[in-house]
């Protein structure tokens, strides 16, 4: 069991890193897109947002991850 609660803690560490990293590159993105765009062009624009994407993908993931594997819910007591 302790074991499990070390893995839980370290994916959760990551998640967090990761969703703070995340919007703090969304947020920037939005700000500087429009001087990003008169001062470089249209094509690099592009790639930043599509590194953006990427990063919004993994949150995703990640975030679906650890749902799966830690959260537990039990549907027992559940009746129609």
């Amino acid at each position: 069991m302790r074991e499990f609660r070390k893995k839980q803690k370290k994916m959760k560490k990551i998640m967090n890193i990761l969703l703070t990293i995340t919007i703090a590159y969304i947020l920037i993105y939005y700000f500087i897109q429009p001087t990003l765009t008169a001062a470089v062009g249209t094509g690099v624009t592009m790639v930043v947002l599509y590194i953006m994407y990427g990063f919004v993908l993994a949150c995703m993931v990640v975030l679906f991850q650890y749902t799966n594997t830690y959260s537990t819910v039990s549907y027992t007591h559940l009746t129609l």
